[in-house]
């Protein structure tokens, strides 16, 4: 072709591969191009695929959402993945999942239940800002911060968050006293201590019983503060452990505990190990401050984790007699790990091991089981040659079958109702004046009078069920003891159940 020709052609070929390129361009081009962010300094890709997948949402999605909900919903998911007691703690919850575990929080010191549309205190914590303010058991909270709380629907929970708040803010409550005199307080919140023991008592002459709730950052001052008062006294020569539902807490203070039951010193207590972890010993450091001779644990379904640690020990070396069900079976190690956005994860990092080598874990898939059997084939020994068996959680050497039937009936049928009657009794009548547990269990007026209003209220599902000798028997323990629980506390109120328990008649005949 000769350049005359060629000089003709040339801008029209340009012109056509414009065209085309821009036809391509506008018609073929349905979305935006893959954006590769790059770490320039090490050439990798900045952050990972959940992160990617995050900042894409956020940046290009065709509606607006929350990106702080769906990274929660995203870990929660990652960790829900690993062990069932791996957990992701959002920013919203941390302050109040740690004051469970330490036991301690911000209020004013009470504790409440609702009868009917009316807030009733029923426990008033010494040193609190409510005590210093005179209430007591019995009190009707009728205003909160000016807002009317009595007489509506307010479910337990959205009272409490009213309670509840920063330490050193105020604020005011409008109080009808059980005298029916009427004040207006102001009260000031702070943090208050609770005490991680239910009960502490003489049984008998020579035995003390203390019933440890959980295990908290201050439960070994607080046991031992008992015991001071409780040898001091009686010079008890046994000692009763009730573990039954505490679900256990600070490793810590359940080794410090033990180390007041081994004369001895280096005897292992429990160690702990994990893929990533060496083992940990905790052993004992022979410095007790009583001579104790026999120790009984108390142990149930839902006793886990440090309660398995201290029954374990106790086992193992044939220190003590535990006595009760298969223990639950949480032998797994949790460190709390603070994240920047001011949220924290649990993380299960190694295992728990009784001194003989027990695994007190058990297989996840029968965590939740309560078959107090135990069909491991894992055999142990222990300090005496006794044998012992693996397989997670800790077998009683006495077992005992609790009359679950009665009992589970009873709180699906009873228990909500006994106890309204019985804050309606303790209102309207003198019984707040008695003096004595004697005078409360020999009340058979209260007992049939709030057993009369349990029976004709028309929530009640099964009234049928009052027909069985076990059933009433239990219904009236229960109704003395939760008295007992109003007009003296809690350690009257485990007086008087203890009575009937089958774990404390088990004791008392060993």
């Amino acid at each position: 072709m000769n350049a005359k020709y060629w000089n003709i052609l040339m801008p029209l070929l340009l012109s056509m591969v414009l065209v085309i390129g821009m036809y391509l361009g506008i018609h073929l081009q349905k979305s935006e191009p893959t954006i590769i962010l790059n770490d320039i300094e090490n050439n990798q890709p900045l952050g990972n695929s959940l992160d990617e997948i995050i900042r894409y949402i956020d940046a290009k999605y065709v509606d607006t959402v929350s990106i702080d909900t769906l990274q929660n919903e995203a870990i929660q998911s990652i960790v829900e993945k690993l062990d069932p007691f791996s957990t992701f703690i959002p920013s919203n919850e941390l302050e109040e999942t740690n004051d469970e575990l330490d036991g301690d929080f911000v209020g004013i010191g009470v504790d409440y239940n609702m009868l009917r549309d009316t807030m009733i205190l029923i426990h008033i914590f010494k040193n609190g800002p409510a005590e210093k303010a005179g209430l007591k058991t019995g009190c009707k909270i009728l205003e909160i911060n000016n807002t009317p709380v009595a007489g509506k629907k307010f479910n337990k929970d959205s009272l409490l968050s009213k309670i509840r708040g920063a330490e050193g803010s105020s604020l005011t409550m409008n109080v009808l006293f059980p005298n029916n005199e009427k004040k207006n307080l102001e009260l000031v919140r702070k943090e208050i201590k609770s005490s991680s023991i239910d009960a502490a008592y003489m049984l008998n002459n020579e035995m003390c019983y203390v019933k440890i709730e959980a295990f908290t950052e201050n439960t070994y001052t607080e046991v031992m503060d008992q015991l001071d008062k409780y040898h001091n006294s009686n010079k008890f020569k046994h000692l009763v452990i009730d573990l039954r539902n505490n679900h256990g807490g600070f490793l810590q203070q359940a080794t410090k505990l033990l180390n007041q039951f081994f004369n001895e010193k280096d005897k292992m207590l429990v160690y702990t190990k994990g893929r990533s972890k060496n083992q940990t010993e905790y052993k004992s450091t022979g410095k007790p401050f009583y001579q104790i001779d026999k120790i009984y644990v108390l142990v149930n379904s839902e006793s886990a984790s440090a309660s398995e640690i201290v029954a374990g020990a106790l086992q193992d070396w044939d220190r003590g007699k535990i006595i009760g069900e298969k223990t639950f079976g949480k032998g797994l190690v949790q460190e709390q790990y603070e994240l920047m956005n001011g949220a924290a994860l649990r993380l299960t990092t190694a295992k728990y091991y009784t001194p003989s080598g027990r695994c007190i874990q058990k297989p996840y898939d029968q965590l939740y089981s309560v078959n107090s059997q135990n069909n491991s084939k894992e055999v142990f020994k222990t300090s005496s040659g006794r044998t012992v068996y693996g397989g997670g959680g800790i077998t009683p050497d006495i077992l005992i079958s609790e009359d679950t039937a009665t009992i589970y009936a009873f709180y699906d049928n009873y228990y909500e109702v006994m106890k309204d009657a019985c804050l309606d009794y303790f209102l309207k009548s003198n019984i707040k004046e008695l003096k004595s547990i004697d005078d409360i269990e020999n009340n058979n007026t209260a007992t049939n009078y709030i057993k009369n209003a349990v029976l004709n209220n028309k929530n009640i599902k099964d009234k049928k069920l009052l027909q069985s000798p076990k059933m009433s028997k239990y219904l009236d323990i229960n109704i003395k003891s939760y008295l007992a629980d109003l007009i003296l506390g809690k350690n009257a109120s485990y007086q008087i159940l203890n009575k009937q328990d089958p774990y404390i008649l088990k004791v008392l005949e060993n």
